[in-house]
C-alpha cells in the first residue's frame, strides 16, 4: 500500500521524529516536501490555505498515475499503533467503497468527515470527485478542503461510493483521552497560534494514556526443541527465542520452517505460550506466496517464498534468521530492491551451510543443480543482512575462504547460549585412576560427527583386546542418519555383529536434547567421544564441560575454539582416536575444561540485541528510500505478428503508474496484414503522444530489433517487453525504485505464465520465480531471469546488446548469463510484474532447441582457457539434458499408466527421476 503525504519545512519535526517511526512496514510513503511555504502552519493561515492547494493538485496527480488501487493520503500529525493496510483494504473491497474518511467528532462534528487521514481507490469516480473539489477550491480561495467536501458529499448527485473509518482511527475531536485500542491518532483541533507545539504536546500526553507499543521480534528457524529432533541449531533457537523474552516491552514469535515431527501444533501453541510467552507459528500451515507452483520449485524456494509471506503480513521490527537452507533469501530480496522491511532489522546466523555438510559428510548429492542453487540462497541473506553472526571464528573463516561468501554486513561472535550450569557448579564421579565404565558416543549418527571413525577406532581397541575382560559398555546418544554405507540404524548393528560380537552396546536415537542432558548428568562418570568432522561450534562438548564429564574430541572445526587443552584432542583417524581413548579410558587424562563461558554468550548476544535496537531506531526515523528523481525509463517493444495479443500488451503500458516513460515500438518486418493493420491502428491512436514512437523495419530478427530500440531509447534505464506479453500497471515503477534501491545494473522479476482456451478463457499455468546471479548454476538452468528486464542504458552498450543468433532462442538467457559474468550486479524483484503468454507461435517452440541452448553457453564457453574445458562443459550440460529429458518421458510414461495398473515400478521411476532433477 502507497502512503502519500506532504509538508513544510515547519512541519518537518513532525515527520521526522512521529509520522515516520510511527508508520507500519508494510507501506511505503511518498513524502513531498512544499519548501517555498514559510510559516508555522497554524489552523486557516494563509500558508495553511496554500499548502492545502498544493495538496489537492497532488492528490490528483497520485489518482492519475494509479488504476484501481487502494492508496493513502494522510496529514503528518498522525500517529500509527497498528498496521492498517489489511483493515483498510478489506474495509474498501469489502464494502465496495471508492473512499473512507476519518470521523471528525462526536455532537455536532458527528456527521461530518476529517480529511486529514483518507483511504481511496485510485478510479475514476474518486479522480472526478477531486477535480470537483478543485472546482469549489477555485471558486472560493479563503475555504480549506475539508468544508468543501463535507458540502459535496451531501449532495444528490453524488456519484461516490463513501463511508466514515472506525472509531480506533482516532482524531483529537473525536475523543480525549482516546480508547487504548488505536490504530491511529491524529492530532488536529489546535487553535490559535503554535499549533507545531499543540500536536507535539498532544503526542507526548498521549504516552500516558497509550501502552508503549512492544518491539516485535521474530526468529525464524528449522529446529527448535520440542517439535522437532535433536540438533545443534534447535538448540540454539531454544536459548535464544528464551532470551530474547528477557528484554523489556519484547514480543517474541517462533516461526518454525519445518514440519512439525513431534506433538500437534496446537500442544506446542500452549506450551511456548504458557511456559516462555512466545507465540509460535508452524509455516507448514501458511500459505504458499503462489497458488500454482512452476519454475524454480526447489522445496527452498518455496519455503523462503513462505517465510516472505508471513513476514511481510505480520509487520516485525527484529528478525532473525539461520543461514542453513536459506530461509530468510525471498525476505532480504525484497528490502535490497525495496518492495518490504524498510524498518525491520535483518540478522542472520550462520550455522553450517548446505555446503558445509555436504563435505562433512563426504557424498556426492542427488541433484548437484539443486545444490548450487541453494548455496546461492543460502549465500544471499548473509551477504544483505544488517548484522551477521557466528557462533565460532572457524565458522567465519569456512564462509569467506572456503566457500567464497561475500559479507558485507557487520559480523559478530556469538557462541551458542547453553544455560545447563558450568563445571565448577557440578563434580564427576569419576575419580583419577578408575576405569570409565561406558564410552558414548554423542552426536547424530552421520558421517560428518565421525561415527565411522569411531566404530574403526573400537575395532582397533578389539583387535589389541586392549580392554580385555571389562570392556565398557559402548553408547550411541544421537539420531539415526544415512552414512555412505546405508542408515546407521542397520549399519551399527551389522558392525557389532561383525567385528564386536561380544560388546555390549545401546541406542538411544529418540531422545530430545532434554532426556539426552538427564542421562549425562546421571552417569558423569563416562568417557565421551566426540569424532566430528566439522563442527561450528560443537554444543556437545560444551555441554559435557557444564556437566563435568570427561571428553575427547577431533582437533577439527572450532573444537580447537572451545576445548582448554589440546591434550583433549586427537587428528581424525581411527588410530589417533584410539590412542586417546587409551590416554583418558583410565582416568590418567585431566579432566578436560572448555572455553566456553555461559555468561559471556550470553553478553554477546545481549549486545547483539541491543544493537539491532539501536539500528532499529535509526531505520523508525529515517525517511524510506525515493527517487529523488523519476529517471525517464524506454520501454522496448519488438512486434512481428503479434496482432491478436498487441492490444492487451499497448493498453497495459497506457496506464502504467511509472510517471516519467517512453515506449519504442519497432514493427519487425510483419507478413500477416492482420497484425500490420493492428499496428498501424495503435501508432494513429497514440502516435501523436511524445510518450509513444512507433517504427517500422524490414526483418531482422529479436535480438537485433531489441538492439535497435535500446539505440532509439531515450531514457538512462531501458525496460524490455514482449508485443505478446501483458504487464501489471505498477510494473515499470517496481523496477526503476528496485534498480536504484538495490543499486543494480539490471533487474528481472518474478511473472506468471498463461495461456488462452479457444473461447479466449485465460488458463493460469505456472510461475516463473527466478534467484538472480547463481553463476554455478546457469549453464544447467537459466536462474537469471526473462528478458523482461530494467537495464541501465550504459551498461547495455557496454555490453554490446543482444548477440545476433538467426532462428535461435533464448537470448536472454545468454544476455543476463554475460552480464554476471562481466562482474554487473543483477537482482531480482520477488514480485510478479507480468503476465507471459505462452501460444504455438512464440520464439522458443519455433526454434531449434539445440542451436538456442548452445548460445546460453556461450558466456561460459568463452571463459574457458582450455578445450578439455569446453569438452568438460558441454559433456557436463549434455548429462543433465539428457537427464531431464528422461525424467520428462518418465513423468509421461506415469501419467499414462491406468491407476489400477499391478505395476508399481512406474511410480518408483519417476520419483527416482523426479528426485534427481528441477521437475
Amino acid at each position: 500500500m502507497k502512503v502519500f503525504c506532504c509538508y513544510t519545512p515547519a512541519h518537518e519535526v513532525l515527520l521526522n521524529d512521529y509520522f515516520i517511526p510511527s508508520l507500519p512496514n508494510d507501506v511505503s510513503l511518498t513524502a513531498f516536501p512544499l519548501k517555498e511555504i514559510q510559516g508555522n502552519g497554524d489552523f486557516l493561515s494563509k500558508e495553511f490555505i496554500q499548502c492545502i492547494n498544493q495538496k489537492i493538485d497532488l492528490i490528483i496527480d497520485s489518482l492519475d498515475q494509479l488504476e484501481d488501487t487502494v492508496i493513502v493520503w494522510s496529514d503528518i500529525d498522525i500517529l500509527c499503533f497498528k498496521s492498517f493496510k489489511l483493515e483498510l483494504e478489506s474495509f474498501i473491497w469489502g464494502k465496495n467503497l471508492d473512499i473512507a474518511f476519518q470521523k471528525e467528532g462526536f455532537g455536532k462534528w458527528d456527521k461530518e468527515v476529517n480529511t486529514g487521514f483518507i483511504a481511496m481507490r485510485s478510479n475514476d469516480r474518486v479522480r472526478n470527485f477531486y477535480k470537483r473539489v478543485r472546482e469549489a477550491m477555485n471558486a472560493n480561495p479563503d475555504l480549506n478542503e475539508q468544508p468543501v467536501i463535507n458540502q459535496l458529499l451531501q449532495e444528490e448527485d453524488l456519484d461516490l461510493n463513501w463511508a466514515m473509518l472506525p472509531n480506533h482511527f482516532a482524531t483529537r475531536s473525536l475523543k480525549w483521552p482516546p480508547d487504548p485500542d488505536l490504530t491511529l491518532y491524529h492530532a488536529n483541533a489546535t487553535e490559535g497560534t503554535g499549533a507545531i507545539q499543540q500536536k507535539i504536546q498532544q503526542f507526548e500526553e498521549l504516552q500516558a494514556y497509550q501502552p508503549h507499543q512492544k518491539v516485535k521480534v521474530c526468529v525464524v528457524s528449522p529446529e527448535m526443541i520440542g517439535p522437532r529432533r535433536n540438533s545443534g541449531i534447535g538448540t540454539h533457537t531454544h536459548h535464544l527465542v528464551r532470551h530474547l523474552t528477557t528484554f523489556p516491552d519484547t514480543a517474541v514469535t517462533l516461526l518454525l520452517t519445518a514440519e512439525i515431527a513431534i506433538g500437534e501444533a496446537d500442544h506446542w501453541r500452549k506450551h511456548f505460550k504458557e511456559t516462555y510467552g512466545v507465540d509460535i507459528v508452524f509455516l507448514e500451515h501458511e500459505p504458499p506466496m503462489y497458488p500454482i507452483v512452476g519454475w524454480f520449485n526447489q522445496w527452498f524456494n518455496l519455503r523462503s517464498q513462505q517465510v516472505y509471506q508471513f513476514l511481510a503480513r505480520n509487520n516485525h521490527d527484529i528478525v532473525y534468521f539461520q543461514d542453513l537452507n536459506g530461509d530468510g533469501f525471498v525476505s532480504h530480496q525484497a528490502r535490497n530492491t525495496g518492495l518490504a522491511f524498510s524498518k525491520t532489522v535483518f540478522t542472520t546466523m550462520i550455522n553450517g551451510p548446505a555446503r558445509w555438510a555436504r563435505e562433512g559428510m563426504k557424498c556426492f548429492t542427488e541433484n548437484e543443480v539443486d545444490e548450487s542453487l541453494l548455496e546461492f540462497i543460502e549465500s544471499y541473506p548473509v551477504s544483505h543482512t544488517d548484522i551477521v553472526s557466528a557462533p565460532s571464528n572457524y565458522a567465519f573463516e569456512y564462509i569467506e575462504h572456503d566457500a567464497g561468501w561475500k559479507m558485507t554486513s557487520e559480523r559478530r561472535t556469538c557462541p551458542y547460549m547453553l544455560d545447563i550450569g558450568s563445571a565448577n557448579e557440578r563434580s564427576t564421579s569419576n575419580t583419577t585412576g578408575q576405569p570409565h565404565p561406558r564410552i558414548v558416543f554423542f552426536g547424530r549418527l552421520e558421517t560428518r560427527k565421525g561415527i565411522h571413525l569411531f566404530l574403526a577406532a573400537l575395532d582397533l581397541l578389539a583387535k589389541e583386546n586392549y580392554f580385555g575382560q571389562q570392556v565398557p559398555e559402548i553408547i550411541f546418544i544421537g539420531n539415526h542418519s544415512e552414512t555412505p554405507s546405508g542408515s546407521s540404524k542397520e549399519v551399527i548393528p551389522e558392525f557389532f555383529r561383525q567385528h564386536l560380537s561380544s560388546w555390549t552396546y545401546t541406542i538411544h536415537s529418540e531422545w530430545d536434547q532434554p532426556e539426552c542432558i538427564e542421562y549425562l548428568s546421571e552417569n558423569r562418570d563416562s568417557l565421551v567421544v566426540l569424532p566430528s568432522i566439522a563442527e561450528t561450534l560443537g554444543y556437545t562438548a560444551i555441554e559435557c564441560f557444564a556437566l563435568g564429564i570427561q571428553t575427547i574430541g577431533s582437533n577439527s572445526g572450532a573444537f580447537p575454539e572451545i576445548f582448554e587443552s589440546p591434550d583433549h584432542l586427537f587428528e581424525l583417524n581411527p588410530r589417533a582416536i584410539a590412542a586417546k581413548i587409551k590416554d583418558a579410558y583410565n582416568g590418567d587424562l585431566p579432566l578436560a575444561k572448555g572455553r566456553y563461558r555461559t555468561e559471556a554468550a550470553k553478553e554477546a548476544w545481549t549486545a547483539l540485541h541491543e544493537d539491532c535496537l539501536k539500528l532499529l531506531e535509526q531505520k523508525k526515523r529515517s525517511l524510506p528510500q525515493q527517487l529523488a528523481k523519476r529517471p525517464l525509463v524506454s520501454i522496448c517493444i519488438p512486434y512481428y505478428n503479434y496482432g491478436n495479443y498487441f492490444p492487451e500488451q499497448m493498453l497495459s503500458l497506457a496506464r502504467q503508474s511509472y510517471p516519467n516513460y517512453e515506449v519504442i515500438v519497432i514493427n519487425d518486418g510483419s507478413t500477416d496484414p492482420e497484425s500490420i493493420q493492428v499496428f498501424e491502428k495503435f501508432k494513429a491512436r497514440f502516435g501523436d503522444q511524445s510518450r509513444f514512437r512507433f517504427f517500422s523495419q524490414d526483418n531482422q530478427g529479436l535480438s537485433a530489433t531489441r538492439n535497435r530500440a535500446a539505440e532509439l531509447a531515450k531514457g538512462d534505464l531501458i525496460v524490455f517487453c514482449d508485443a505478446d506479453n501483458i504487464s501489471h500497471y505498477h510494473m515499470t515503477e517496481v523496477l526503476a525504485e528496485a534498480i536504484f534501491s538495490a543499486e543494480a545494473d539490471c533487474v528481472t522479476c518474478h511473472f506468471d505464465k498463461f495461456k488462452t482456451d479457444a473461447e479466449g478463457r485465460r488458463i493460469q499455468l505456472d510461475f516463473y520465480t527466478p534467484l538472480g546471479a547463481a553463476i554455478e548454476a546457469g549453464p544447467y538452468v537459466d536462474p537469471f531471469g526473462d528478458a523482461n528486464f530494467i537495464i541501465r542504458k550504459e551498461v547495455f552498450q557496454q555490453l554490446g546488446g543482444f548477440r545476433h543468433v538467426p532462428f535461435t532462442a533464448s537470448e536472454d538467457w545468454e544476455f543476463l548469463a554475460e552480464l554476471v559474468l562481466s562482474g554487473y550486479k543483477l537482482e531480482v524483484v520477488p514480485r510478479s510484474l507480468f503476465q507471459y503468454r505462452e501460444h504455438e507461435s512464440s520464439n522458443m517452440r519455433v526454434t531449434n532447441f539445440f542451436d538456442s541452448r548452445m548460445r546460453t553457453l556461450e558466456p561460459y564457453l568463452k571463459r574457458c582457457p582450455q578445450p578439455w574445458m569446453r569438452a568438460l562443459l558441454l559433456h557436463s550440460v549434455g548429462v543433465w539434458e539428457n537427464r531431464q529429458r528422461a525424467s520428462r518421458e518418465a513423468a509421461k510414461r506415469y501419467k499414462e499408466v491406468p491407476k489400477t495398473s499391478p505395476e508399481p515400478w512406474w511410480k518408483a521411476l519417476y520419483n527416482r527421476f523426479r528426485r534427481a532433477t528441477c521437475l
